[in-house]
């Protein structure tokens, strides 16, 4: 079964997938053609796609940014899909953000085409997503560096609305 047959991974890159608790599993990767963007796919537990071919976009396209390492959780009971990725600019690396989507079992965005912004647009570098389900939502964690040596570990908790539950 094929779940991402058109243009490329990035190299070296190995989408992260979960099961999802039916005997199927949720996958999150990030094509490089035409532009880096984050794409999601659920296999049911009988080997079909809930989503088209290809996955869905976990937002909208944009060829200004570049969406790459895919962090996500299934939660079970809602069959809701947390997506969060590292946007950038292609100009440089060190302007960094992070932001998230929420799809339906149904392969909708759930916060809307752009999703939510977690972590703020920064000179900074952002590394190292990890996501889980919480009950009521989800968390993500990830390391931010600032500077050579000053690096900080950052979790967020979002609520099924895109509200941070958690202060920053």
């Amino acid at each position: 079964l094929a779940v991402f047959d058109q243009g490329t991974l990035q190299y070296g890159n190995f989408p992260p997938f979960v099961g999802d608790g039916e005997g199927g599993a949720v996958f999150a990767w990030y094509e490089t053609d035409p532009v880096l963007q984050v794409r999601v796919q659920h296999v049911l537990a009988d080997g079909l796609s809930a989503f088209p071919t290809g996955g869905v976009l976990a937002a909208a396209a944009d060829p200004a940014v570049e969406r790459v390492e895919p962090a996500m959780a299934y939660d079970a009971q809602t069959q809701d899909i947390y997506v969060f990725w590292r946007e950038m600019y292609p100009s440089g690396p060190l302007d960094q953000w992070i932001r998230g989507q929420r799809l339906g079992a149904d392969g909708l965005l759930g916060w809307g085409e752009s999703g939510i912004e977690v972590e703020a647009h920064g000179e900074h570098e952002l590394t190292q997503l990890k996501a889980v389900c919480l009950p009521g939502g989800a968390a993500i964690a990830y390391v931010q560096k600032l500077a050579e040596g000053d690096q900080r570990v950052w979790i967020r908790r979002i609520g099924p609305d895109g509200t941070s539950l958690w202060p920053a």
